[in-house]
């Protein structure tokens, strides 16, 4: 071969082997699959799924349909450079994972890439049943044939027969003995079983198991008859956190009727109706020990637990049918020590709407127009209140700060009267009193006094002459210094033309620095889309100012706790809302509000008079709202639907005493839950602000 053909020859290899370059040596190889435990990895036990398709693009632009073999696999043959792949197909019952590929994404030749994809949950309602915890106030371990857990097809509407109607009745799947007081209930598909845990629930007693109780109805051998059994987390030592502590509770059990020398007895009594006690015991510790809500892992494997005691997220492995409590099977996470928890901290702003604390025509607890959330009667010392309906001018004045007339057609009078109000921190204090003179007296009628910590603040303070005329609202504003832990503010009659008597519509207290204004309470548990979900409160208990109540919904990576919390709404919880009872009332109804208060430690504090008048069935019918973020749930448009439980609802009952030892009164507290929802918009959520608000 001469020089000029073996140059021809390498001339012709080299566009040769350039054009090797472009040649595919292998395929791209993408699997769909349900990422159940939406980790972002192909499990063995994890399938693939089909309903998607998939499409490449090179480096030129040009596009490419991957070969679909109709079981989740998809390949590419022909790959002429790095490919950008796009998965498409996405819907409401096939949506992204949330860890690893998902919609977009590159490859190159050769490469195998597993898509996670989340399926919606396929729901039968003819094959449902509805399980649902039931109470009996007085002792458990003697009710053997009492129900605890009933359970009901999803299907039936309306009466069961028992009761007069046409349905199925309810059936019996596990008696108070068993149980005793029960709330939170996980389902685990899979292994055909329900964990329920313990509630402290006051007038109620525990199960078997005291506050660690975690109990499991299996019903995988016998639908229709479930095998119960149960754990006790209660002082395990887990494998993260501090040992588990579900806290303790002082009772003891009697035989009969209950008396003022028996204040933390429960009663097992055969009569329903003398059952009545006063457990004392109870009435702070409800939403403070035991167990809130309860649910499971999206993939099943792991039992997520609210511990209230401690305020902790504890997680437990179930995944095995025959699972046992180990530490390595355990974690105990407190709460505040993860990144990410809301600020407690404010500026105290009590305002209290002044006048009586019966029911009929007492001042009454609620949210002006102005956003002002307004306690009802507190702290008063003499006096005597009362109530009458006028048309009040001068009402949301901004630049005097006056409020709706509902806080001045209540107010408290008397020659001598006066309101020691708690504060938390020694400073300075604004102080504005609201005014309305309620008769028509003109200046000169009524004339008084006004101290504040013994300083005269007001002198031979006339109501119609500042603000003008009677019927007329107005404010007065000054600043004290308090040293000490109360502010105390004096009310003296001088003579006046009509009247020697002190009066006042409202009082707000507004401080000058931040102080922590409560605890955060944690109860509601879901989880989404590979998240966790966990509703928590702010109690508001130590400064009880109804402004400083807040609810919160935080999320979590269950698989990486410790990398925080994420807020997703928070929310006021001093918003307007309808009474417990006697809506259409135009009087006011101070025993029958449902506006959300802060949470109590004891009976005194509601400032609720045992002496009011009874019901027909004898009892006295009271509200006090205490709120807890008890359940959260997903929509199908990815809306949250958040559940706000009546922590009063716990604490008295039906029929039950306070715990005023001796006094006999029986309480029937009103339970006043609520339903919100927060809808998804910009990427978050944000929370429905009237009827039928979407977005």
């Amino acid at each position: 071969m001469n020089i000029n053909s073996r140059m021809r020859m390498y001339l012709l290899m080299v566009p040769l082997m350039l054009g090797f370059n472009n040649i595919s040596i292998g395929e791209i190889v993408v699997k769909t699959y349900h990422d159940v435990n939406n980790n972002g990895t192909f499990d063995a036990d994890e399938s693939l799924v089909t309903g998607l398709t998939v499409i490449a693009v090179d480096d030129k632009g040009n596009e490419y349909a991957f070969n679909d073999d109709g079981s989740g696999t998809f390949r590419l043959k022909m790959v002429p450079s790095r490919m950008r792949v796009k998965v498409a197909g996405y819907n409401s019952a096939h949506r992204q994972g949330v860890a690893g590929p998902t919609s977009i994404f590159f490859a190159n030749d050769g490469d195998e890439i597993d898509v996670p994809v989340l399926l919606a949950e396929e729901f039968n309602s003819n094959n449902t049943m509805i399980l649902v915890p039931c109470f009996e106030k007085g002792t458990a371990a003697d009710k053997t044939n009492s129900p605890a857990l009933v359970s009901f097809p999803y299907n039936v509407d309306g009466v069961a027969q028992e009761y007069g109607g046409s349905e199925v009745n309810p059936r019996m799947d596990a008696t108070i003995a068993q149980l005793g007081s029960t709330w939170g209930m996980a389902y685990q598909l899979k292994q055909q079983r329900a964990f329920v845990s313990t509630i402290l629930k006051r007038h109620v007693d525990l199960g078997p198991e005291g506050p660690g109780g975690i109990y499991i109805a299996d019903y995988s051998a016998d639908p229709q008859k479930p095998t119960i059994s149960s754990i006790n987390l209660e002082g395990f030592h887990p494998s993260q956190g501090p040992p588990i502590e579900l806290g303790a509770i002082n009772r003891t059990i009697v035989s009969g009727e209950i008396t003022e020398l028996e204040p933390y007895a429960l009663t097992s009594i055969e009569d329903l109706s003398k059952r009545a006690s006063y457990d004392i015991d109870a009435f702070n510790k409800v939403g403070q020990m035991a167990y809130g809500d309860i649910d499971l892992t999206e993939d099943e494997r792991q039992l997520w637990m609210v511990n209230t005691y401690q305020r902790s997220l504890i997680s437990l492995d179930v995944s095995k049918k025959d699972f046992t409590v180990t530490a390595a099977a355990l974690k105990n996470y407190i709460i505040e020590d993860i990144p990410g928890i809301p600020n407690t901290e404010y500026r105290l702003r009590r305002c209290i709407n002044v006048g009586g604390n019966n029911n009929l025509n007492g001042s009454e607890a609620y949210t002006d127009p102005n956003g002002i959330a307004w306690d009802r009667n507190k702290y008063s010392i003499d006096g005597t209140p009362d109530y009458k309906r006028f048309t009040v001018a001068n009402t949301m004045n901004a630049d005097q700060g006056t409020s709706d007339s509902e806080v001045y057609l209540t107010w408290r009078k008397g020659r001598n009267f006066s309101y020691e109000i708690p504060v938390p921190k020694e400073e300075n204090y604004t102080v504005i009193l609201h005014f309305a003179e309620p008769n028509n007296y003109q200046t000169g009628d009524r004339l008084f006094d006004v101290l504040a910590q013994g300083n005269l603040v007001l002198d031979n303070f006339d109501i119609a002459r500042e603000a003008g005329a009677n019927h007329k609202a107005m404010t007065v504003k000054f600043t004290v210094p308090v040293s000490g832990s109360t502010l105390k503010l004096d009310f003296k009659g001088e003579f006046g033309n009509k009247v020697r008597e002190a009066m006042v519509n409202g009082i707000e207290i507004i401080g000058e620095s931040t102080v922590k204004s409560g605890n955060l309470r944690p109860w509601g548990l879901d989880f989404h889309n590979g998240r966790g979900y966990l509703g928590l409160v702010n109690d508001a208990m130590y400064t009880q100012s109804r402004e400083h109540l807040m609810g919160y919904v935080l999320s979590f990576d269950p698989d990486n706790i410790a990398a925080g919390f994420k807020e997703e709404v928070s929310f006021k919880l001093d918003y307007p809302r309808e009474r417990a009872s006697n809506a259409n009332a135009i009087d006011p109804q101070a025993l029958r509000t449902a506006a959300w208060m802060p949470w109590i430690e004891t009976w005194d504090q509601m400032h609720i008079p045992l002496d009011d008048r009874l019901s027909f069935t004898g009892g006295l019918l009271c509200s006090y709202p205490q709120p807890l973020i008890s359940e959260i749930n997903f929509t199908e448009d990815g809306s949250m639907v958040i559940n706000v439980m009546d922590r009063w609802a716990h604490q008295t009952g039906y029929m039950n005493y306070s715990t005023i030892l001796g006094n006999k009164t029986l309480i029937i507290g009103y339970a006043s839950g609520d339903i919100l929802k927060a809808f998804k918009e910009d990427g978050g959520y944000d929370l429905e602000k009237s009827n039928k608000d979407d977005g």
